[in-house]
C-alpha cells in the first residue's frame, strides 16, 4: 500500500468471491430438470387437411432424466417438473376428494365418544374459596384541582373560546404568587 493518489487497496477478495460463487450455485438447478414442452396453437382455419398435425417433427431426440424429487434435487424456481408431481397427495390437500353436496353426509359428524362432546378435562376439579380482588375495590378520592392559577382567575376554564396563550399574558404577577 503507497501513499500515491493513483494506488489502491484491495481486502477481503477471497471471502468476497467466496459468498458470490455461494449466491450464484443458489440460482441455479442441482441438476438438470426434466424439459416442460407447452405448444402453441395450430391453425385450422384456411388450412386443407386441419385435422392432421401441422407441427414439423423434431429430428434432436428428448434427453431423459429420473423423476424430479424435492429431497434429491434443488431447484430455485418456482415450479418444478411434473414427473415428481404426486396428484394423489396435492388432491387431499386441496380436499378434492369430498364432494360438494347438499345431503346428511356433507357434514362431519364425530362420534359421541370424541373429546369434542366430552369435556370434563376442561372443569377444574378443585374449587378456589372466593377472595375479594383488587378490582372490586371503590376507591374515593379527595377533591384536589390541579389548576395552579385556580378558579378566580379562570384560566383553560371555558368550555369554548380558551385563547390560553393570551390569558398567561394577561396574568398579573401577584395573583400567581398568592396561589403557589
Amino acid at each position: 500500500m503507497g501513499t500515491h493518489m493513483n494506488d489502491v487497496y484491495y481486502c477481503n477478495l477471497k471471502r468476497n468471491e467466496y459468498l458470490n460463487g455461494e449466491i450464484f450455485i443458489r440460482n441455479r438447478a442441482s441438476e438438470d430438470l426434466e424439459q416442460t414442452f407447452f405448444e402453441g396453437p395450430v391453425q385450422t382455419r384456411y388450412v386443407k387437411f386441419p385435422m392432421l398435425d401441422c407441427r414439423n417433427k423434431s429430428s434432436v431426440p428428448i434427453k431423459q432424466l429420473p423423476n424430479y424429487n424435492t429431497k434429491r434435487l434443488f431447484n430455485p424456481g418456482y415450479r418444478g417438473a411434473y414427473s415428481g408431481y404426486n396428484v394423489e397427495t396435492e388432491s387431499q390437500l386441496m380436499n378434492k376428494f369430498d364432494v360438494l353436496q347438499k345431503c346428511t353426509q356433507r357434514n362431519y359428524v364425530p362420534s359421541s365418544t370424541s373429546d369434542l362432546f366430552h369435556n370434563e378435562y376442561l372443569i377444574p376439579t378443585n374449587k378456589q374459596p372466593y377472595k375479594r380482588t383488587i378490582i372490586e375495590n371503590v376507591e374515593s378520592f379527595n377533591r384536589f384541582n390541579p389548576n395552579k392559577c385556580g378558579a378566580e382567575i379562570n384560566l383553560g376554564g371555558n368550555v369554548f373560546n380558551n385563547h390560553t396563550r393570551q390569558q398567561t399574558k394577561n396574568l398579573k404577577f401577584d395573583s400567581m404568587k398568592k396561589n403557589n
